[in-house]
Order: structure tokens, then C-alpha cells, then sequence
């Protein structure tokens, strides 16, 4: 009996812990989405600067291509590659729609979206995921990864 009552409780708790965890504030919300807009505008005007201090120390990048690029200095290195030579450090615009955040504890959350950017008149689309920590009392970026969005039909 007393195993059981053991084993209900635990359930209980591990129940609850789940629900609250997948409920974060208001605040938490809203700082998590001001963060995803200052990475945004960050990347968008190539201040590289200001794009690493919204990451993690030991952050990961996993790129459309499939590579993986570690650390804070890399990461950044990395994405102010793809701004000036991918992009040509052509002015840029981006659209985010499809927003979603599902909180795994008080202190992380996983977020996706669907990102449009326009250089030049072409449009990137991309479905974008990404991982972030607290840390400290600042949400940062621990995790990010854009996947293309291709028309099955076309031949790539």
C-alpha cells in the first residue's frame, strides 16, 4: 500500500511538473520573443556584435547544409560568413509567421517559425528552430537550425 500511494504521488508530481513546465509566463513569453527579435534584426543589418551576445557560450549551430558549427566565436564567425558572402551583405527584409513556443522547463523553450528573408529580390524561406536557456535572468540562444522550405515537387 505504502508503495502505491509512493507511486501515485510521483505520478502526480511528474504530471504536474509536465503541465507547468509546458505553461511559461507572460514575461517569459514576451522576453523570449524579444530576443528572437533582436537575433533578427541582428543578422538582418549584420551587427555581429550584438548577434553574439543574444547566444549562449557553448551554443549550436546546425546550418541548412547540414554543418555544424559550436561555440559562441564560431557561431558567429559563422553567421557573419553567410551575412557578407552568402548574402553579399546586401540590405535584407525578413517576414516571421507561424511563431509557436513550447516551454520544456521554467528555464528552456523550444520555439519554431516559419522565416522569409528577401535580398536582392530573391526570398529565402526556412523553417527555423531554435533552443533557448536561461541564463542568468536573460534568455539566451543555446540552439538554432533552419531547414529550407522547398516545393516537393520541383527537382532540386
Amino acid at each position: 500500500m505504502k508503495n502505491t500511494l509512493f507511486a501515485i504521488v510521483i505520478v502526480a508530481v511528474l504530471f504536474c511538473g509536465n503541465a507547468l513546465a509546458q505553461t511559461g509566463s507572460k514575461s517569459d513569453e514576451a522576453a523570449i520573443g524579444a530576443v528572437l527579435e533582436q537575433f533578427g534584426t541582428a543578422f538582418e543589418t549584420g551587427d555581429m556584435k550584438s548577434f553574439g551576445n543574444l547566444l549562449t557560450a557553448n551554443v549550436v549551430h546546425v546550418d541548412p547544409f547540414g554543418r555544424v558549427v559550436s561555440g559562441r566565436g564560431e557561431v558567429q564567425k559563422h553567421m557573419e560568413w553567410v551575412r557578407t558572402v552568402a548574402y553579399g551583405g546586401k540590405k535584407m527584409t525578413a517576414v516571421v509567421s507561424d511563431f509557436a513556443i513550447n516551454f520544456i522547463s521554467s528555464d528552456a523553450a523550444l520555439v519554431t517559425m516559419r522565416y522569409e528573408s528577401t535580398a536582392d529580390g530573391t526570398t529565402v524561406r526556412e523553417r527555423v528552430t531554435f533552443t533557448l536557456a536561461r541564463v542568468g535572468s536573460d534568455w539566451k540562444v543555446a540552439h538554432f537550425q533552419p531547414v529550407m522550405i522547398a516545393d516537393p515537387s520541383q527537382k532540386q
